[in-house]
């Protein structure tokens, strides 16, 4: 009788074996995610930001009233916040993702 060769089926694992192999495919999942979710936010935000910006050039083309004024001020703060906004997302992002990786051993 011939011996049967393994299978990838009939390979067996220790359990730490298996929690250490459960581990990195979770970490590398987490870090995919996170990189995912970071591309969709940051387009979502630099979307948002340009509509603004062309509204504010479509008021600021022209004769400047003082209505028109207040409203391009108004769209100024809303541009100055969605930066804000997208430089703490950048550095709370970096940082987790920092983080992540310092768990994960790398």
């Amino acid at each position: 009788m011939s011996k049967k060769n393994p299978t990838p089926s009939d390979t067996l694992f220790s359990l730490d074996e298996m929690d250490e192999a459960t581990l990195e495919q979770f970490q590398s999942g987490t870090l995919n995610g996170m990189s995912e979710c970071h591309g969709v936010v940051d387009e979502e935000i630099r979307r948002l930001r340009r509509s603004l910006e062309d509204v504010w050039s479509i008021y600021n083309s022209g004769v400047i009233t003082p209505d028109n004024k207040a409203i391009v001020d108004k769209i100024v703060f809303a541009v100055d916040t969605l930066t804000t906004l997208a430089d703490m997302f950048q550095g709370a992002y970096f940082e987790k993702l920092d983080e992540l990786k310092q768990d994960a051993g790398e």
